[in-house]
């Protein structure tokens, strides 16, 4: 291509919503400029007409200061440059901007055409791919977390019924407390009973010795 300037900006939802935002990503040869944003809506600049209208921009000409070309030797100013979407599916998924010191032909301008369709499908598959490893992770971290909360809900059920065991076991021991102190009771009301009944023959003993002395 003769191109001695690059930049690739790579679409993306802004903040979830559905308006795509253009930011680039990776260049060749660029310097950074403060006055030029690395950021374009649809219609900003020709990076974001490229997104709206999602056909190639010319500019055969550029004029004086527009981007200069520089290197460790000196700089120069670019005359053409074209700013290319990356469609696939009618969906633009990034947009290529390329500056030369030399017009681009009709050559590189079909090659470039042609280009931007494989590039779409090999983006399209790096994305998809992506998503599908996100997704995988995403995956790996909840059956982890799922994992995580079935230990901790067995833990608690263990020492649920831990507990339940030593209550009944409680339980138990309090049942056979009150039986043996029913027992006692038991024993004592007998042992009571015993005592009323040798006190009252005591008392009838003692009542029929008084009857024999007074006779």
């Amino acid at each position: 291509m003769s191109a001695q300037l690059g930049a690739f900006y790579m679409a993306e939802a802004e903040n979830g919503d559905d308006a795509t935002e253009l930011r680039l990503i990776a260049s060749y040869g660029y310097k950074k400029r403060k006055s030029v944003s690395n950021s374009f809506k649809a219609g900003e600049g020709l990076v974001g007409q490229a997104l709206l209208e999602r056909i190639p921009i010319l500019v055969d000409t550029a004029p004086q200061d527009y981007v200069k070309i520089t290197s460790g030797l000196g700089e120069g100013e670019a005359v053409n440059l074209i700013v290319l979407p990356v469609i696939f599916e009618d969906q633009v998924l990034a947009v290529i901007e390329l500056g030369s010191f030399r017009k681009f032909s009709e050559t590189h301008l079909t090659f470039l055409e042609q280009l931007m369709e494989t590039i779409g499908v090999v983006l399209n598959t790096l994305i998809a791919n992506m998503r599908t490893e996100e997704l995988l992770e995403q995956s790996q971290s909840l059956t982890q977390e799922l994992q995580s909360q079935s230990e901790e809900l067995q833990a608690r059920q263990e020492e649920l019924s831990k507990s339940n065991k030593d209550l009944e076991d409680q339980a138990k021991s309090l049942k056979a407390s009150e039986e043996m102190l029913q027992q006692q009771q038991e024993e004592l009301q007998q042992t009571n009973e015993e005592r009323q009944a040798k006190a009252a023959d005591a008392q009838s003993q003692t009542r029929d010795v008084e009857i024999k002395t007074l006779r």
